[in-house]
């Protein structure tokens, strides 16, 4: 039996492409009529290994939608570039499309803080191995949990702290997660 293995590696031009036509295209959806553009880094130690990953990425909201004053359900598209210090399977490039629970807490003029949790947000991952972690197959699944304050005269800047985790919830063997520990985004509100 031969088996075939296949990897596509994803050049950022093309993925940030594909991020802003897929947000672009469905922007006109959203309830509030607005783009969040976020941007991102950090790093920190793999659980359960000994190397060190770090990251960049931009991620953009293109659908809203208000349950309450203190509840919104937002999607966006995401692109991870993932390196990691393990001198073997350095680099994983990752796209995704994200479901986000945002929650609320009571603001002021200025201010508003922002509790966020993603959770199974479809993603394909240029690499099945990053450093001694190995995924059973190219398709994950993104999950994001953090905390941010929205900012300025109209609450149009975000500045969050987050940890970011890929993996294949279990689907195929081995699901050895790549983990992004501490990661500092800032974002902006586009009103249309």
């Amino acid at each position: 039996m031969i088996f075939l293995s296949v990897t596509i590696m994803i050049s950022p031009r093309f993925a940030i492409a594909c991020m802003l036509g897929t947000g672009l295209l469905f922007s006109n959806t959203g309830s509030a009529n607005e783009l969040i553009w976020l941007v991102n880094a950090g790093g920190g130690q793999q659980s359960n290994s000994e190397q060190d990953n770090r990251m960049f990425g931009a991620d953009l909201i293109f659908y809203q939608h208000e349950r309450s004053e203190r509840q919104e359900i937002v999607i966006g598209v995401g692109y991870t570039d993932i390196h990691t210090n393990a001198g073997f399977n350095e680099h994983v490039q990752a796209v995704s499309i994200f479901p986000q629970l945002n929650l609320y807490g009571k603001g002021n003029d200025t201010v508003r803080p922002m509790f966020f949790v993603r959770a199974l947000g479809p993603t394909w991952l240029s690499s099945r191995n990053l450093g001694d972690r190995e995924q059973g197959s190219n398709f994950a699944f993104q999950a994001q949990i953090g905390a941010g304050l929205w900012f300025g005269k109209d609450k149009d800047w975000l500045v969050s702290l987050s940890y970011k985790h890929f993996s294949n919830a279990g689907l195929t063997s081995p699901n050895e997660a790549f983990d992004v520990p501490v990661l500092l985004t800032v974002g902006y509100r586009q009103k249309q």
